[in-house]
């Protein structure tokens, strides 16, 4: 690791935004330059942007985090050795992390008032596993730019319940698509944490206990995010989905595991398993509740097992 110094590039309507950035790029309004520079190993066509904000690290930290980085294995770039060891990162080239004070913007240019970086940032504890997070491609993307930031001239909303598809994948049966309306999310203090951060940040979602002939505890439920995409992806499949499952039989019940991926690698799922996705256009209402997307096309055979089977072994 190292310090650079390098100019900002201002997100102007000639700027072609990455499709990786979950629209970042615009709402910071300027970013790193790293195009068009040799003596870097990146390719600008080919960037992810991904960001953990201060709320995320917890009390210590400070400032929002944000990483270039290529994900795309056909970039032409060597792996990057220093993030090989970390499971599910797709890293190429060189990365680059940069910070700034959380909604601290320039009040005349709108822009992202950025912190520089400091050599002391290698030995704060946690600094490795905010790189590996960032790496691994897995944080929900900040909300901020969907949520109305003034209710002047608006009436005061309340959250109604949506209706969303979910592809139900029965412990015994074919799997198919059901319409559920959503439910708030109250408390999730008792689910582990990848559970109780992925609910909090949806605010609400499927109401499972809805369906009447599921075979499914909701007290031992778990929820698996994952932002899919690569070449086994086709890209009407690309984006964030989310797995609804229980990881152990639960007492009193005659659940019995679902071998629906199992064939792929082993599995950690008893019950019926749900699935549903956000929509990659919308994200989130004004309020941050979370917008689902259709499931207008169903994976199916080898592509439903590379996107699902690693969910279901979580």
């Amino acid at each position: 690791m190292k310090l650079i110094s390098v100019p900002l590039l201002v997100i102007s309507p000639e700027i072609v935004e990455s499709k990786h950035s979950d629209g970042l790029e615009s709402y910071l309004r300027h970013v790193p330059k790293l195009c068009n520079n040799g003596a870097m190993s990146f390719e600008w066509h080919n960037r992810s942007l991904d960001t953990m904000s201060a709320t995320q690290l917890g009390p210590n930290w400070k400032e929002d985090y944000f990483m270039y980085k290529c994900n795309d294995s056909k970039a032409g770039l060597k792996a990057n050795a220093f993030f090989a060891p970390v499971h599910g990162a797709r890293v190429y080239g060189d990365a680059f992390v940069f910070r700034m004070e959380p909604d601290t913007y320039d009040g005349f240019t709108g822009r992202a008032e950025y912190v520089d970086m400091d050599y002391g940032f290698a030995k704060q504890p946690g600094a490795i596993k905010l790189l590996d997070n960032l790496a691994e491609w897995t944080e929900l993307p900040s909300k901020s730019r969907f949520i109305s930031k003034s209710t002047e001239g608006f009436s005061v909303q309340q959250w109604v319940a949506k209706e969303v598809q979910v592809l139900r994948i029965p412990v015994d049966g074919s799997p198919h698509v059901i319409k559920l309306k959503t439910t708030e999310i109250t408390t999730s203090k008792d689910r582990d944490e990848e559970t109780k951060g992925d609910e909090e940040w949806l605010m609400h979602v499927p109401d499972i206990q809805g369906c009447t002939d599921a075979v499914f505890d909701w007290d031992s439920r778990s929820l698996v995010a994952s932002k899919l995409g690569g070449n086994l992806v086709s890209e009407e499949h690309e984006g964030w989905w989310f797995m609804y499952k229980c990881n152990e039989p639960w007492a009193g019940s005659l659940s019995k595991k679902n071998f629906a991926f199992e064939g792929h690698r082993k599995t950690r799922a008893f019950g019926d398993i749900f699935i549903f996705r956000l929509d990659e256009e919308v994200m989130c209402d004004q309020l941050g509740y979370a917008s689902y997307g259709e499931l207008a096309s169903v994976p199916e055979g080898k592509h439903a097992r590379f996107m699902f089977a690693p969910m279901a072994a979580k």
